[in-house]
């Protein structure tokens, strides 16, 4: 099965991949208005790789499960899993230490468990600094798992009749969610089926200015309401719940923006998409993700380490060289497992 990477998928993942960056670097430029609170913001990166996610497997019909599953392991948990074993080695000789099951627990791509539930997680293994950005890895295998479930009872909205009854069941299975995510956090797995199902319904390439209306609406009281619960809220075991659904909202409305403005204003879309650096950075976004992290956070930040103007070029070359090594070791070991997969 081949997913067709149109122009504006490739802008919102570029855009995804970039306010993930953000989001854990911008606390550093003091120089910046809001440079604290902008780090909230910029974290709904994650959520728009989900819904992406989701939304382009709900385009297509997965057939071989078997083989469209091991091409999944191949190219998202193989390169995490890779970078965390040669962290871990790392750190050893740097002399910092950890437990086996934490060990064990990042070589099976489950530190994402942690977001889960992190009291319950964190009594079994531990975050292990520098790498704990890798839980949106455990959290999109989980979601790929289930891909064949969504594809069997997932099914095209036809009628008016029918949007209106699915957005009512979306609407109560996000108050659920919402209670339920105090105990295991679901925002994520939300975030992949709404992209899914939006993929089954071509959603993306219909967004029109009555809908980003609507969207901007709805975000707008779910934005007054995280001020509102930063300030009378916060001591809440729901804070969080309602913090992570914040996120989730920004990120859910980027993508809607972004494919409204490409459906608005197709041929600079595809001049964008179709440009090399956008190209390029399309491809290497993953391992953007997987490598920036190693150098804004934990035991090797660069801002602990250097001024900020060296910090930033150090960041910078440092996340190029990683990104370009694991890129490069990862897809020369992915040849051989395709070429098989597809024989």
């Amino acid at each position: 099965m081949i997913l067709r990477k149109d122009a504006s998928i490739k802008i919102i993942r570029v855009c995804g991949m970039f306010s993930i960056v953000l989001c854990h670097i911008i606390n550093r430029y003091t120089m910046i208005p809001a440079h604290e609170v902008l780090p909230l913001i910029f974290n709904c990166g994650v959520f728009m790789f989900l819904m992406i996610s989701g939304y382009l497997f709900g385009t297509k019909q997965v057939t071989a499960f078997k083989s469209w599953f091991i091409k999944r392991i191949t190219t998202v948990m193989i390169p995490a899993v890779l970078l965390s074993v040669i962290f871990i080695v790392v750190l050893f000789f740097y002399g910092e230490k950890t437990t086996i099951p934490t060990i064990v627990a990042y070589c099976a791509d489950l530190e994402g468990l942690l977001f889960l539930n992190w009291n319950l997680a964190n009594k079994l293994f531990h975050e292990i600094s520098g790498l704990g950005h890798l839980w949106f890895t455990t959290i999109i295998m989980l979601c790929y798992c289930m891909v064949p479930l969504f594809q069997k009872y997932c099914k095209p909205v036809q009628e008016k009749k029918q949007f209106r009854k699915a957005s009512a069941l979306l609407v109560v299975a996000a108050i659920v969610i919402f209670f339920v995510s105090k105990y295991i956090m679901l925002w994520y797995f939300f975030s992949f089926f709404i992209g899914y199902f939006a993929g089954k319904n071509n959603w993306l390439k219909k967004v029109n200015g009555k809908a980003i209306a609507i969207a901007t609406g709805v975000s707008a009281i779910i934005v007054i309401g995280r001020v509102f619960s930063k300030m009378y809220w916060e001591a809440s075991s729901y804070y969080q719940v309602y913090s992570v659904l914040f996120q989730m909202t920004i990120g859910m409305y980027s993508v809607l923006l972004i494919s409204f403005l490409s459906n608005k204003f197709p041929k600079i879309s595809e001049t964008i998409g179709e440009n090399k650096v956008i190209n390029f950075l399309d491809k290497y976004s993953y391992y953007v993700y997987l490598c920036h992290g190693v150098l804004c956070l934990g035991t090797f930040n660069v801002y602990e380490k250097f001024s900020m103007l060296q910090a930033t070029g150090v960041f910078l070359i440092g996340t190029i060289l990683l990104t370009a090594a694991l890129g490069f070791v990862c897809e020369t070991l992915k040849k051989p497992i395709m070429a098989r997969i597809t024989k």
